[in-house]
């Protein structure tokens, strides 16, 4: 850990086990989706609701990601959040 590696190394070195990655390098796809290329690993564990808690403890900061690797490729949706409307009732 502590160094950038690609998708594929961390893949071989962290077999079926779930990673948190920071300091990721993408390559976009499309509007809205990306690749994540390399990353450094600061996180490993085989409990995926461990790494969640590890990301959220971490602040969930933008240049972090987690995923399983399993996957061959580590591709990312940005999505949009809706606004939130308020409605009020006048009488």
């Amino acid at each position: 850990m502590g160094q950038k590696m690609t998708w594929e190394e961390i893949r071989q070195q962290y077999p079926e086990t779930f990673v948190l990655l920071d300091n990721c390098e993408e390559s976009q796809i499309d509007d809205i989706h990306s690749e994540i290329l390399r990353g450094e690993v600061v996180f490993v564990t085989s409990d995926g609701k461990q790494v969640f808690d590890e990301y959220k403890r971490r602040g969930k900061p933008s240049t972090m990601t987690f995923a399983h690797t399993r996957w061959s490729k580590l591709e990312i949706e940005e999505i949009q959040a809706p606004s939130l409307r308020l409605m009020h009732q006048h009488e």
